[in-house]
């Protein structure tokens, strides 16, 4: 026992021979408010080589971890996201923990706290009669969102989890892009007159985006992304739509120039009345529907779906204090309007339909949505033949932004299985451990490809033999989704 005093003795000598600085939380200070990501700094040679920190919040811990070096190159900057962790509104205790690898084990060498008032709630005081959100509109103003799509596949056994078990979780990016809105004039009745198109990545005068008729993606040009223009309410609803044609400059001669990338994604609507926390009303979904087999006559570039509105909180969101509104849907409901093509992406068995918005009260504009289109999905072994499930195949691809051009058709056009899974005619079932299926190709363009994105095929679900005969029966649980997130570029 002595021996081992006397090591740790040794050791935190050398710890503190080390460290030219003293470990501590230089930053959020104590006694502050905080809100959304909080910067936690700690100073760079606090550290001592083979180091790391664990953090905890109100006495639980949240993570342990060697965080990057600020842009000073003085500190280490770990960024505690107090929203996605789930962190209640409050005084709490942020307590910074030095651990240092020792002997192939970890030990405390020193700790760090402040006390901080975590504050996500928007504290807006609600006029009795309730909030009246209204989009302002002002010519001139330009507002760049970036725009990122992610498939995300769940897949687990429905016995294990009625049980409690989480289905196995992959995602991948499936688009990126920014969507620039540019207000050109206004109205008295509080409308106006919106152009929205896509824009060329940062710093740059192109853009790698998928299309329909591009579904592994190709670089585009700023003068190939075409605008949409389109009257809005003060509400956000659609007024009329239309893409106007450009003709060449006089004396240039040549045909009609026709810019062939076009970027829809409408903005959501607003309640129409006054609402307050807990609100509900009947919403509406505002999805893409540019027709491009009458792309100069078409007076919309959206359909409508009915769906239900409820405002669900006032909280920070991106530095601004913001309405939480969330607009949910589950298939039965029946497009407004729109063509045949269109709405046959919105029809199929178990689609659920959601979109969480976020409406800055001060700025009057959107800066954040989280829209997700989720389908369930069960398959059932036979119990006289051994099957197992293989990794599954890659879900439907949400495309990119609708091409002009002759001949290319609605760009809605979509079937209503994409989520299904094959057909048994599909399925290779070996009697003894058969070969790996492939799944079937994708099918005809479908489900939900919202918001200007193209078609979506159906993704193989992969398949193995079995190992014999005689397998009990089971369940697999499969729930694929299409998340889109917009959030304002800072």
């Amino acid at each position: 026992m002595k021996r081992l005093v006397i090591s740790l003795a040794l050791m935190c000598a050398a710890v503190a021979a080390f460290a030219d600085a003293p470990f501590t939380i230089s930053r959020p200070a104590d006694g502050a408010k905080v809100r959304e990501m909080v910067r936690v700094l700690i100073p760079k040679n606090s550290v001592p080589d083979h180091g790391y920190i664990g953090y905890f919040i109100g006495g639980k811990f949240v993570e342990a971890t060697l965080p990057p070096v600020d842009k000073s190159g003085k500190y280490y900057e770990y960024d505690l996201d107090t929203k996605a962790k789930g962190i209640p509104d409050g005084k709490l205790t942020l307590e910074a923990v030095l651990y240092q690898e020792y002997q192939q084990a970890s030990r405390i060498i020193d700790r760090t706290s402040v006390e901080v008032t975590v504050q996500n709630t928007a504290t807006n005081k609600l006029p009795e009669d309730g909030l009246l959100l209204r989009y302002r509109w002002t010519p001139g103003t330009q507002t760049v969102y970036n725009l990122t799509i992610r498939n995300i596949t769940d897949i687990g056994d429905e016995k294990k989890i009625k049980l409690g078990a989480k289905p196995s979780e992959t995602s991948d990016i499936d688009g990126e892009m920014r969507m620039m809105y540019a207000v050109d004039n206004a109205y008295s009745d509080g409308s106006g007159l919106v152009r929205m198109q896509a824009l060329p990545e940062k710093g740059k005068d192109s853009a790698f985006l998928k299309t329909d008729q591009h579904p592994n993606g190709r670089r585009f040009a700023d003068w190939e992304m075409h605008p949409i223009y389109e009257h809005l309410s003060g509400t956000g609803l659609e007024i009329w739509g239309a893409i106007p044609p450009a003709f060449p400059m006089e004396g240039t001669g040549g045909q009609l120039v026709l810019s062939d990338l076009f970027a829809n994604y409408p903005l959501p609507t607003l309640p129409f009345k006054k609402v307050k926390v807990g609100s509900t009303w009947g919403s509406r979904f505002q999805f893409e529907a540019t027709d491009m087999d009458n792309l100069h006559t078409a007076n919309t570039e959206v359909i409508h779906i009915p769906a239900r509105g409820e405002l669900v909180g006032l909280e920070w969101e991106k530095g601004h204090p913001c309405a939480k509104m969330v607009n949910t849907i589950a298939v039965g409901a029946k497009p407004l309007d729109g063509t045949d093509a269109a709405k046959a992406r919105f029809t199929g068995e178990g689609l659920e339909l959601k979109e969480t918005i976020w409406f800055a009260l001060d700025r009057r504009q959107i800066v954040k949505i989280v829209r997700t289109f989720s389908q369930n999905v069960q398959v059932t072994t036979q119990n006289n033949v051994g099957q197992q499930f293989g990794p599954p195949g890659a879900p439907g691809r949400p495309g990119g932004p609708q091409m002009g051009g002759a001949g290319s058709g609605p760009g809605g056009a979509r079937g209503s299985d994409d989520f299904l899974p094959p057909p048994p005619s599909d399925l290779q079932i070996g009697a003894g451990g058969g070969r790996k299926g492939q799944g079937p190709p994708p099918g005809v363009p479908g489900v939900p490809g919202s918001s200007g994105m193209g078609g979506q095929g159906r993704g193989g679900f992969g398949r193995q033999g079995g190992m014999g005969v005689g397998a009990p029966a089971s369940t697999q649980f499969i729930r694929q989704t299409i998340e889109e997130t917009f959030v304002l570029e800072e």
